[in-house]
């Protein structure tokens, strides 16, 4: 496989002369070139080390960015969904929401500004002020639910389900959560696997490999992105 490319400017925390000039912190904090040259063959150790389990597939985390990202029908939901919805709830906790906010962030500013449509909110938590304070502010019938969720039981992540299925319920619009949600997890026996079936939710599967701190390159975080409009290969 292809290798991800890193690269970094060192020379801040070097000591040298324009280090002194520019007066910033004392030079007995600062690293010498014979330092760094002391530890490179350490350095190029690990990293082949690395590109070594990269290549026997040890870290799927990483290797995510070479595989195709509609091999699950990951285009065609978020094409649904930009087409009904002008927003969408994405119900999840930890690494199952985090990584998709970050890549949001990049398009809104990082401050929640209204530039995006479908709006996008993340629910991260179980506050019933949350709830209580955003669901009366939005045309539930033409909101999209995406439900995320590794294991299938996140209890967290239930809990946000099985209220928001109440509400909707109470309001006769069963049938309307049914039809809107979409929810990823790994198909396997959990509560929300279940529930999912039960209710014929469309499912995409969560990559078994990746956990769900690491599941930012995955459909976890390219839903969202995919549905803020920004460019994969960029």
């Amino acid at each position: 496989m292809s290798h991800l490319v890193f690269t970094q400017n060192l020379e801040g925390f070097f000591n040298t002369s324009e280090a002194r000039e520019g007066g910033e912190s004392s030079l007995s904090s600062k690293l010498s070139r014979d330092d760094v040259s002391a530890i490179t063959p350490r350095l190029k150790e690990s990293r082949d080390f690395i590109h070594k389990g990269l290549d026997e597939g040890k870290y799927p985390f990483l290797s995510l960015v070479g595989d195709d990202p509609d091999k699950d029908g990951l285009f065609k939901e978020v094409q649904s969904f930009k087409d009904r919805f002008d927003t969408v709830l994405i119900l999840g906790t930890g690494g199952s929401s985090l990584g998709g906010q970050s890549l949001v962030a990049l398009k809104n500013g990082g401050v929640g500004l209204p530039l995006l449509k479908p709006r996008q909110y993340f629910l991260d938590n179980v506050d019933p002020e949350t709830f209580e304070l955003l669901l009366p502010q939005l045309d539930l019938k033409n909101t999209g639910y995406l439900i995320i969720s590794k294991s299938g039981e996140t209890t967290e992540t239930l809990t946000q389900v099985f209220f928001l299925h109440e509400v909707m319920k109470k309001m006769g619009l069963e049938a309307v959560f049914s039809k809107n949600a979409c929810v990823i997890t790994q198909f396997q026996e959990s509560p929300l696997y279940r529930f999912s079936l039960e209710h014929k939710l469309r499912l995409l599967p969560h990559d078994a490999k990746v956990g769900g701190r690491f599941s930012v390159f995955s459909l976890v975080g390219l839903f969202p992105l995919l549905l803020a409009n920004m460019d994969l290969k960029n």
